[in-house]
């Protein structure tokens, strides 16, 4: 525990140092989160290697917050004797220990979105027989229609799809239907 808490201790004291933090993960704009979130959803979000859209400025951002959170809850909870003095800021045990376990869930919920909403927006489909013939080659081991959903998707980041970008356009508006 205390090797991850240092881990991240380095993380924040370099991204804060060098700048990182300010020049990447500037907070977005509300205005340019939604026009972001509109290109992704259709299918029109472009993507440049080292430039971070305004949903992941957002997302990673709010991941680093809310992972402080989730550690300063948890030694308020994990001592509350000894560390009084943190349970306190948090308004007692009991308001930690719920702030700790929405903390925890609002991370899940950012995973999850960055996980299963985004990358399937920017990232080819999942190759299926339907597609075959139609300029798209199938990656070895590719799942089939019959598949689960998380294997297709699981499926979606590889970078074996060979077809132009409007074909890939075109095939993952159907994917979405």
């Amino acid at each position: 525990m205390w090797v991850l808490f240092a881990d991240g201790l380095a993380y924040l004291l370099y991204g804060a140092v060098s700048g990182h933090f300010w020049r990447d993960l500037s907070p977005p704009t509300p205005g340019a989160v939604i026009k972001t979130m509109i290109a992704a959803l259709t299918g029109r979000l472009g993507h440049s290697l080292g430039h971070y859209n305004a949903v992941q400025r957002l997302l990673y951002a709010g991941v680093i917050v809310l992972i402080c959170v989730q550690v300063v809850t948890g030694l308020a909870i994990w001592k509350p004797v000894q560390l009084g003095w943190i349970t306190d800021l948090f308004g007692g045990f009991p308001i930690a220990r719920n702030i700790h376990l929405a903390a925890m869930i609002g991370d899940e919920f950012e995973r999850r979105i960055a996980e299963d909403l985004l990358p399937s927006c920017v990232q080819p489909p999942a190759v299926d027989e339907s597609a075959l013939g139609h300029g798209v080659q199938p990656c070895i081991g590719s799942p089939s229609a019959a598949s689960p959903p998380r294997a297709r998707a699981a499926s979606a980041n590889t970078s074996c799809v060979t077809s132009s970008a409007s074909e890939a356009v075109r095939e993952r508006r159907r994917t979405y239907r």
